[in-house]
């Protein structure tokens, strides 16, 4: 980037040295070179100038050359357009100290330039003495007539483009100009400004052009499967797509980079690589699935992991080119933390609201070595109905209750408001590979509840998680059923559901984009009608869930 900046000052493209300038700072008239004038002033910009140059193309050395020089200026036709390279626009419209009227020299010279020559000026008019000179105010607080040649044709017009000595126009013979003549002109601060107007813009607008042609590079990433063996995160499985505009990727592997936190400090991974071999990406159809493998693996205590796909190879006509994607797992819980909230701020019952009485029963919720462990627990005394939960749903925000405006319904009672947002993480947007991964070790009752004569007796339990579609899944094992479509858990065992597969049990036909509004844990045991003498446990540990 600072090569290309370069461009934009003249000296860099016009075979000037410029030694005086890194010297002396200031040139024969104690005027400050462009440099170091633009290093000391500061020139409030217009909109940056974007140049209209397709990158899209084969170049020699990268496309990306085509910023500096495009080849469309050829010595002859000097321009103001947007579509030229930058060396070029800054060569054929703007002077350097020592190459003021180059044109002049003869065209062997080290120093000669074609343009600007004295016809793209009013220089003319001046030797003929129909120029007015300008008026300033001196440092001394005095006014002083300055006369500055224009710039008025061959590509960009700039008022105060190159200022004359006292002697220029005496030491001129007519209308001839020689090259010993052009050393009575130089450049001052207000030529500076003028050209600095017109040249920082282009810097800029070319700067924007090459970062955003080196991260051009788009793709899209879903279908997320993480792998884990012993809860530790052992690889990843996606799928890709190529969503750079216009342009295929090819030649290339591909890589998850992976950091996590551990004791405090980050630690950093790489996949093993996977060739694309001879496979063409075409932006916007060719989707691909891969598995990537961590080595070493992210250890089931790690804080915070974080994913990101890169790409290395083509692009476009791009040769080792980088993409990079970061990988959004849409929604995950580990239970990794100490707290029961450390990922997600669930509201639990029992311990957030709706605590039962001692002599109905118990809400038990803990961690244990990574996983949720929920008990609920009626007593063998009791008929009355048992229940504990963990919930993420939105919340209803009632701001006149001060430190706890966060509600669970919509008239709330008075332990159902609290602190924080049990609905922070939600929504969580869903497409048609998203898909709902968990592990649940155990979902338990420990005894049968009396039907027989009590038909009021029954329970259930499970993981429900609901779409704005109206659709809700259901997780839950024989016997513990709370609604449908339902999947049966598989205790001790991953399991992975696609969500518009489960839209589809519903007969409703699945949209092109959805959202999970909320997920619950639910153990329920409903009332008795007579005392039984035995103690209703259920029992759930659910080792995690995410939304992938």
């Amino acid at each position: 980037m600072h090569l290309l900046q370069d461009m934009a000052v003249p000296a860099h493209v016009r075979n000037d040295n410029h030694g005086g300038e890194t010297l002396f700072k200031r040139n024969y008239f104690h005027e400050l070179y462009f440099e170091n004038w633009a290093a000391k002033n500061i020139v409030t910009l217009g909109a940056s100038n974007h140049p209209n140059i397709n990158l899209n193309v084969a170049h020699p050395l990268a496309p990306v050359a085509r910023l500096f020089d495009l080849d469309a200026y050829n010595g002859t036709n000097p321009s103001a357009s947007l579509q030229i390279g930058l060396s070029e626009y800054t060569s054929a419209n703007f002077f350097s100290s020592d190459t003021i009227f180059a044109a002049e020299l003869p065209p062997d010279h080290p120093r000669y330039a074609p343009f600007p020559r004295r016809e793209s000026t009013n220089l003319k008019t001046y030797i003929e003495g129909g120029l007015l000179p300008e008026t300033f105010i001196a440092p001394d607080k005095q006014e002083e007539l300055r006369f500055y040649i224009a710039k008025t044709g061959d590509g960009e017009p700039i008022p105060h483009f190159v200022r004359p000595g006292y002697f220029a126009r005496e030491l001129m013979k007519g209308d001839e100009l020689l090259w010993e003549h052009t050393l009575t002109f130089y450049l001052d601060g207000l030529c500076h400004q003028d050209y600095s107007e017109r040249l920082l813009p282009r810097a800029v607008g070319y700067s924007v052009s090459l970062l955003d042609y080196f991260f051009r590079g788009k793709m899209e990433v879903g279908g997320v499967e993480v792998r884990d063996q012993n809860r530790n995160i052992t690889g990843m499985g996606i799928r890709m797509v190529n969503t750079t505009p216009e342009e295929t990727m090819q030649n290339g592997s591909f890589r998850i980079a992976y950091r996590y936190s551990s004791g405090g400090s980050y630690v950093y991974g790489l996949s093993n690589e996977i060739s694309m071999g001879s496979l063409i990406m075409r932006p916007e159809v060719d989707h691909r699935f891969f598995s990537a493998s961590f080595s070493p693996t992210i250890p089931k205590d790690a804080v915070s992991p974080e994913y990101t796909l890169v790409y290395f190879g083509e692009l476009g006509f791009e040769k080792g080119a980088v993409v990079a994607q970061k990988i959004d797992l849409a929604w995950n819980e580990e239970w990794n933390g100490v707290e029961l909230r450390s990922e997600n701020p669930w509201t639990f019952a029992g311990i957030d609201h709706s605590v039962v009485p001692e002599h109905w029963g118990r809400q038990v919720t803990y961690l244990d070595n990574g996983r949720l462990v929920m008990e609920n627990i009626r007593n063998p005394t009791s008929t009355y109905a048992q229940f504990n939960d963990a919930i993420l749903r939105p919340a209803y925000l009632f701001p006149e209750k001060g430190d706890t405006p966060f509600c669970l319904n919509a008239s709330p009672s008075w332990d159902e408001c609290f602190s924080f947002d049990f609905g922070a993480t939600l929504p969580i947007p869903v497409d048609k590979y998203s898909a709902v991964h968990f592990k649940v070790d155990e979902m338990s009752i420990d005894s049968p509840l009396p039907l027989a004569g009590c038909t009021a007796g029954y329970s259930e339990q499970g993981i429900i998680i609901r779409l704005d579609t109206g659709t809700s899944l259901h997780l839950t094992v024989e016997g513990q059923e709370s609604g449908s479509p339902l999947l049966y858990v598989t205790p001790g065992q991953e399991q992975a559901v696609n969500l518009w597969n489960v839209i589809r049990l519903t007969g409703r036909q699945p949209p092109e984009k959805a959202n999970v509004v909320s997920i619950a844990v639910i153990q329920q045991l409903f009332p008795l009608c007579r005392e039984v003498g035995t103690e209703h446990r259920q029992r759930m540990v659910i080792d995690f869930l995410r939304v992938e």
